[in-house]
This record gives structure tokens, C-alpha cells and sequence, in this order.
């Protein structure tokens, strides 16, 4: 059994992994900084932000990505298609949601996700009737300023028990249908 120390460090990982290969997949270099427990990013003033939830049997919560302008400016247009940044934000925390499901499949938990939205740092920090668990704190250098993820949620111990039965597939494998 997994204890939850090790659930949390496991997701930890999970998550700085994701950000890192997503960013580093678009040419851009994002260093990850200790994750802290407990602690929202109230400093979103030059960033464009993107919401999107999760849910499952073991784990359910919302991921909040706050991308600086400056690094927004790194991404070809080749790769936005001139798409506004709001848009490129929300396409931004769909991608890194997926790859955090995709990793957690392979320990049995398979999430639903939403829909990226407008960010809105208070769906993360809000105190709701019904908790939505613990909040972390997630944060990478860039040269262009520092890129957060906020998440709130639950999860259950045994979500990150590795199992190994799910195949996953990886970006760009063929799939015949």
C-alpha cells in the first residue's frame, strides 16, 4: 500500500514531468522549483490563465496552468496557427492534463477531463461547502518568467499503487481502428 506521503510525492513527479516534456516538446525550458502544499499563486497579473478538471473513482480535483506573456511569445506560430493566447493557454493545460493522465493510467486510475476554460484562480483557491481537498503549488523558471500550476483535489492512497495492466499509448503512436 501506497502511503499518502508517497501518493503525493509520486504526483509530484508526475506533474513536474508533464510540465517539463510539454514545454520542452514547444522548445522552451521550464525548471522545476520545490512544490509547496497548502499555497495558491496570488500573482497572476501578467499571465494568461487556463482551468480544467479531473475526476475519477480515486482522484478528482481542478489544475490551474498560468502561463507570462513572455513565455507565450516563445511558441512558434507555426504551432499557435494565430490563435489568441487565451486560446493557447487553455490548449496548454488540455495537453499537460493529458499527459498526467496518461501517467496515471499506468497505476489503474483512469481520470475524465473537462474542458480548459478561462482561468480563474478562484475555482482553485475557492473554500466551497464542499472541500475539494488539499491545494498545491507547482512552479517552473523560464527565461521568460516563471510558469504555475495550482491544483486542488482529492485523492485517494491507493490511486498511485502501481499496476502496470493499463497499456498507455504515447504521443504520435498509430492507432488502427
Amino acid at each position: 500500500m501506497v502511503s499518502s506521503l508517497d501518493s503525493r510525492a509520486i504526483f509530484d513527479a508526475i506533474l513536474q514531468s508533464a510540465a517539463v516534456g510539454l514545454f520542452h516538446s514547444l522548445n522552451i525550458a521550464l525548471a522545476p522549483m520545490p512544490a509547496k502544499a497548502d499555497e495558491i499563486d496570488e500573482e497572476t497579473g501578467n499571465k494568461f490563465l487556463a482551468n480544467i478538471s479531473f475526476d475519477s473513482e480515486k482522484v478528482r480535483g481542478d489544475l490551474l496552468l498560468a502561463v507570462p506573456s513572455g513565455v507565450l511569445k516563445l511558441i512558434g506560430p507555426e504551432l499557435t496557427h494565430g490563435a489568441p493566447a487565451e486560446e493557447v493557454v487553455k490548449d496548454l493545460a488540455n495537453q499537460l492534463l493529458g499527459r498526467i493522465k496518461n501517467r496515471v493510467a499506468q497505476f489503474g486510475t483512469l481520470l475524465s477531463v473537462g474542458l480548459p476554460v478561462r482561468g480563474n484562480p478562484e475555482v482553485v483557491g475557492r473554500r466551497s461547502v464542499e472541500p475539494l481537498g488539499a491545494v498545491s503549488l507547482y512552479s517552473f523558471r523560464t527565461l521568460r518568467g516563471v510558469v504555475t500550476v495550482n491544483v486542488r483535489g482529492t485523492m485517494d492512497r491507493s490511486a498511485l499503487s502501481y499496476s502496470g495492466a493499463v497499456q498507455v499509448f504515447n504521443e504520435g503512436d498509430v492507432l488502427i481502428f
